[in-house]
């Protein structure tokens, strides 16, 4: 899904499967830099997981020996990982 924020979920089942979005964090698929503020990506995914959703985010891996070992996440999308769960530690069941 290209553009996320204007697409939720009416519930947890889409035709009898389950509600999915496969998104990007950055510019494009597998880039390194970040799109969108942080919040708006935690009010997004907490609202499709409210519903049911599932909620698939890509990162930009490291291809650059020379920049780092390879396969490594860039520190924002980390960043913005880490809050996007602590943004949902109230509303995934444990």
């Amino acid at each position: 899904m290209n553009e996320p924020f204007d697409v939720l979920p009416t519930s947890r089942w889409v035709d009898g499967s389950q509600w999915h979005a496969l998104t990007y964090l950055g510019s494009s698929w597998s880039r390194r830099d970040t799109r969108q503020p942080t919040e708006r990506w935690v009010r997004w995914v907490r609202a499709a997981v409210e519903k049911g959703g599932a909620v698939t985010l890509d990162l930009g891996p490291n291809w650059d020996p020379a920049a780092g070992p390879i396969g490594t996440f860039d520190e924002a999308q980390v960043a913005q990982v880490k809050a996007i769960h602590q943004g949902l530690l109230d509303v995934v069941p444990k």
